[in-house]
């Protein structure tokens, strides 16, 4: 009877550490909120269902009006050049945009010795 008292009685908890799914940064929210939050780190909304949805609509999906500047960290971008708009084609930086065209040609053009350990070798590449 008393473990069961003790159970019983045991305080749930009040907050709940969780992790950003897309800036894989930690927080504390309310622990009711643990699969419906915003992240502080990149403002991204973090709830979803077992299928992996949202579990809740997201106007800024769609809507284009709701969304606003974004801007690359400050350790890898160069935070003198001006922010890009979402709708645009260049959401990074100069630097880190050339960083990516030329790491999208590597992978183009790379070929492995054994196709069969693909991935295997790209990973040592």
């Amino acid at each position: 009877a008393l473990p069961i008292y003790k159970a019983a009685r045991r305080k749930k908890p009040t907050h709940v550490r969780v992790n950003c799914w897309f800036c894989n940064q930690d927080t504390v929210v309310p622990y009711g909120n643990r699969n419906c939050w915003d992240c502080p780190n990149c403002e991204q909304y973090n709830g979803f269902q077992e299928n992996g949805d949202y579990n809740k609509p997201i106007p800024a999906q769609f809507m284009e009006n709701l969304n606003h500047v974004v801007s690359g960290e400050t350790s890898f971008c160069d935070v003198a050049k001006p922010q890009q708009w979402v709708n645009s084609h260049l959401l990074l930086c100069k630097k880190c945009c050339n960083n990516q065209t030329t790491k999208v040609r590597q992978l183009a053009s790379f070929q492995p010795r054994d196709e069969d350990h693909y991935g295997e070798e790209i990973g040592r590449a």
